[in-house]
């Protein structure tokens, strides 16, 4: 009889894939990740079919993560640009504080090892999270939120370069971030 799955495992799997895709790349071998959890390599395969799988699920649970550092809770009188830099504030704070997680999203975000429906499936969250949240229709479509990943990609690297600028990374990021979404 098979053990039930343990969801330590799982995670511990996740993580490991986190640390070695931001270092090996999406050609990273499993081999290598369930050494880097503690696990034998048939483990790996327990809990997700194939290196597909577990690069799509990586990818899904990083972008999970990331969203999840943002406020939902705003005042009523919080106006858009309040919003949308509370947004921007936590991306970049949680990208400069995970720098592997953010260096894997990078890296899965351009992968061809990750399921093409689950990607759009992301993309298409976070055009709705911007039309619904803060009121900014994605238009063209894919441009804005395109946009938002490319300066907060731009943001993260610079402050990691040289920290004692962060404050003044974030702050000329989200300008040009609110200039591009409201064309102003």
């Amino acid at each position: 009889m098979a053990r039930p799955k343990s969801e330590e495992k799982r995670t511990l799997l996740l993580d490991a894939a986190a640390r070695v895709v931001s270092q090996r790349g999406d050609s990273a071998p499993t081999a290598l990740i369930a050494k880097e959890a503690g696990v034998a390599e048939g483990s790996l395969f327990t809990y997700f079919r194939n290196k597909e799988e577990l690069l799509t699920e990586l990818f899904g649970a990083l972008i999970a993560e990331a969203f999840a550092s943002v406020p939902t809770n705003f005042e009523a009188r919080t106006t858009t640009r309040e919003k949308l830099l509370r947004l921007w504030s936590s991306i970049v704070r949680w990208g400069v504080s995970n720098p592997e997680k953010w260096t894997t999203i990078r890296v899965l975000n351009l992968s061809n090892l990750v399921d093409e429906r689950r990607r759009r499936d992301v993309q298409s969250k976070g055009r709705q999270v911007l039309q619904d949240r803060f009121g900014i229709p994605d238009s063209p479509p894919g441009f804005h939120t395109r946009v938002l990943s490319a300066l907060v990609d731009l943001t993260i690297d610079l402050t990691r370069q040289r920290p004692k600028l962060a404050e003044q990374y974030s702050a000329a990021g989200f300008e040009a971030l609110w200039r591009a979404m409201t064309h102003g």
